[in-house]
C-alpha cells in the first residue's frame, strides 16, 4: 500500500492529537515495512518532524506554505487536493477529525471524541462551529473512521447515525519512556518538592480542575502532610488558565499549588514517575491517555468515571463521579494513607498500562487501512 498521513498536528504542541500523530507516524513504518508512507506538513521547523524519516517513511514538508493559509483554503474552498502534494496514494489518513479533499484514494479519519456535541458548554465555540460544519462532510467522504474508544464509536452512531461497521476502535498507546524508573530532569528537580500529587492535561473547562482545587483546599484544611499539587498543561481556551490562577489565590493555595504550563515530552516521564499520586477528574474524555501514562510510571491513579475513562482504566484506578467532591476527596485520602491500597493500585496500573502500546495501535491502524481498501469494510 501507498499511505499518506497528515502529520501537521505533530508540528504543534506535542500533546493530545499531536502526540497521537507523532507516535503513529513513528510506529506505522515499523508495523508494516512492506508499505510506503508519506507524511504531509506545512510551515514550522524541519527538526520538529525530521526524525520521523525512515527508509519507508518520507516527509513532504512545505515550510514556505503556511499551515493557516492551507487550512483557510481547505475550509473555504475545499481545495487543493491533499494528494496533490504527496502524489497518488491508496489511503490518506487524517488524524485530527476533519478530512481534506483528494483526487483519488480512500480516506481514513480519526475522530477522537464528540465533546462539542456532548458538552457544548465545555467546548471552544469556534472549534465547535468548525466541526459542526465540516464533520458531516468528512463522515460522508471517509471510507472508514478510526475511534480511540468504544465510547466514541457509540457516540458516532448516536449523533450521526454513522454505520458502526465503518468504525474501527483502535486504542492509543503508552510510550516505553513512561516507567517507574524514569528520572526527573534537573530543571524540574529544581522547582518541584519531594512529594506531590499531579494533574497533566490541557487547561480547559472539561478537565474539571476547579473541582480538583476545591477538594485539595479542603484536604489541606482537614489533614496533615498533604503533598503539594502540581498542575501541568498549556492553557486551552476561554481564559481557563486565568480562572484557575484566580481560584488558586482565592483558596489561598499559592504556596502549595505549582503551575508548570506545557511540559516538554522528554520531561514528562520523570514528572510522572516522581509523583506520589495522579488525579484526573475530567468531565468528559474520548480516551484519556494521562491516567495510563501515570499507571505505566508506577503511580496510583484517581480519575473520574466519565466518558471513556472506565473503558480505559478498568479496575486499575479509583473511579469517582467527576461532580462529587466528597467522593474525590475520599479516594485521594485513601491512596495517600493506605499503603496496601496504594500497592494494589500500583500493581494493577502497571499491568493495565502494558495492554496499551503504540506498536499495537500502529498494527490496528494498518488493518484499518486494508479494510478501507477492501469492498464493504466488513467488521
Amino acid at each position: 500500500m501507498k499511505i499518506a498521513i497528515d502529520i501537521q498536528p505533530a508540528l504543534l504542541t506535542r500533546a493530545g492529537i499531536g502526540q497521537y500523530t507523532y507516535y503513529l507516524a513513528k510506529y506505522l513504518p515499523v508495523a508494516s515495512p512492506s508499505d510506503s508512507f508519506t507524511g504531509l506538513a506545512f510551515g514550522g521547523a524541519e527538526e520538529e518532524i525530521g526524525e520521523l524519516r525512515t527508509p519507508n517513511f518520507r516527509i513532504r514538508h512545505f515550510r514556505g506554505i503556511s499551515r493557516r493559509g492551507m487550512n483557510l483554503l481547505w475550509k473555504t474552498m475545499h481545495w487543493p487536493p491533499a494528494d496533490l502534494f504527496t502524489g497518488a496514494v491508496d489511503v490518506f489518513h487524517f488524524p485530527s477529525f476533519v478530512a481534506r479533499p483528494l483526487r483519488s484514494g480512500k480516506t481514513v479519519v480519526t475522530i477522537h471524541d464528540l465533546a462539542f456535541k456532548r458538552m457544548p458548554e465545555c467546548s471552544e465555540p469556534k472549534n465547535a462551529a468548525f466541526l459542526t460544519r465540516h464533520l458531516p462532510r468528512t463522515l460522508e467522504q471517509a471510507a472508514l473512521v478510526i475511534a480511540d474508544s468504544e465510547f466514541t464509536a457509540k457516540e458516532l452512531v448516536e449523533f450521526y447515525a454513522y454505520p458502526r461497521k465503518r468504525v474501527r476502535v483502535i486504542p492509543l498507546g503508552v510510550e516505553e519512556s513512561f516507567h517507574p524508573r524514569a528520572k526527573l530532569s534537573d530543571r524540574l528537580r529544581g522547582i518541584l518538592p519531594e512529594r506531590y500529587m499531579l494533574f497533566v492535561g490541557t487547561i480547559e473547562p472539561r478537565k474539571n480542575i476547579g473541582t480538583l482545587l476545591e477538594v485539595y483546599a479542603l484536604l489541606r484544611k482537614t489533614r496533615r502532610n498533604v503533598p503539594a499539587l502540581v498542575i501541568a498543561g498549556h492553557d486551552g481556551w476561554r481564559g481557563e488558565g486565568g480562572r484557575i490562577a484566580r481560584l488558586i489565590e482565592r483558596l489561598s493555595l499559592h504556596d502549595s499549588v505549582i503551575r508548570l504550563n506545557y511540559v516538554a515530552a522528554a520531561d514528562l516521564p520523570g514528572l510522572y514517575a516522581a509523583a506520589h499520586l495522579f488525579v484526573f477528574p475530567a468531565l468528559y474524555e474520548g480516551f484519556g491517555l494521562p491516567p495510563l501514562e501515570a499507571m505505566a510510571s508506577g503511580v496510583p491513579v484517581v480519575c473520574s468515571n466519565a466518558g471513556s475513562l472506565p473503558e480505559v482504566a478498568g479496575d486499575a484506578a479509583a473511579l469517582i463521579p467527576p461532580r462529587d467532591p466528597e467522593k474525590l476527596a475520599q479516594a485521594i485520602a485513601i491512596l495517600l494513607d493506605d499503603t496496601g491500597a496504594r500497592s494494589s493500585m500500583i500493581a494493577k496500573g502497571l499491568a493495565r498500562a502494558k495492554k496499551f502500546t503504540w506498536s499495537e495501535t500502529a498494527r490496528g491502524t494498518i488493518g484499518a487501512y486494508r479494510d478501507a481498501l477492501s469492498e464493504g469494510c466488513v467488521t
